[in-house]
């Protein structure tokens, strides 16, 4: 996202840098982009929480940590779906404001993240996703969307007159998508408990993330 080892001014300035360039950018109308009007909103209760905490006191001390923790998770979803539109296009990513990642370059493209699985955890609501190993990958990112009917494994084609194979119903077709790590072994929290969920990964290295992986399916204690 950019924010890395930024105080609160700098990180105000960074993101009214985005709002500026996402405001009239033609490759992200603003008709399509929800996240702008929220980001915004984020930023100006954050810089009056922190002229408010100037003079000191923990009362207003955490409620500057609160809004700073809510521009992060304004950014979050907004970085994704820059990441989503631009699909790999340097080009575009420079006229949004955010900064490009460093990442090594690999020799040749990411292949798909192979033998995609999931574990139930304990914990409610709570899966572990994991892969094989891609070469060239500095991390892997996994999208996930609850769904009804699903059972565990990969999501198999639905077979017409075949009650053994019912066709999962999709609760919701907006993916959730979470911070790009470095494991091969990931632990989704927050899921709705009892319910199937449909996950899927990718490689995140230089330039183009690898596409996505087919669907598996996690049921969450």
């Amino acid at each position: 996202m950019g924010l890395a080892g930024l105080v609160v001014a700098e990180i105000i300035t960074y993101c009214r840098g985005i709002i500026l360039k996402m405001t009239d950018n033609p490759h992200f109308p603003i008709a399509d982009n929800p996240h702008n009007a929220l980001l915004e909103t984020a930023v100006n209760e954050l810089e009056t929480a922190d002229i408010a905490a100037a003079d000191g006191g923990k009362t207003l001390t955490a409620t500057l940590r609160q809004k700073k923790a809510a521009v992060y998770d304004r950014m979050r979803p907004y970085r994704d779906f820059v990441n989503e539109k631009a699909d790999g296009d340097e080009e575009i990513v420079n006229t949004t404001g955010f900064a490009l990642a460093k990442l090594p370059a690999p020799k040749g493209g990411l292949g798909i993240p192979g033998d995609v699985r999931t574990k139930t955890l304990p914990a409610p609501g709570e899966v572990e996703v994991y892969c094989q190993k891609v070469d060239g990958a500095t991390g892997y990112q996994i999208r996930h969307r609850p769904i009804n009917g699903g059972g565990p494994g990969p999501t198999p084609p639905p077979i017409p007159g075949d009650p053994t194979n019912p066709d999962p119903v999709i609760i919701s077709d907006a993916w959730v998508m979470e911070d790009p790590l470095g494991q091969l072994r990931q632990k989704i929290t927050g899921l709705e408990s009892a319910m199937y969920h449909e996950f899927q990964m990718r490689a995140i290295g230089a330039k183009k993330p690898s596409p996505w992986s087919g669907s598996v399916n996690g049921l969450a204690a």
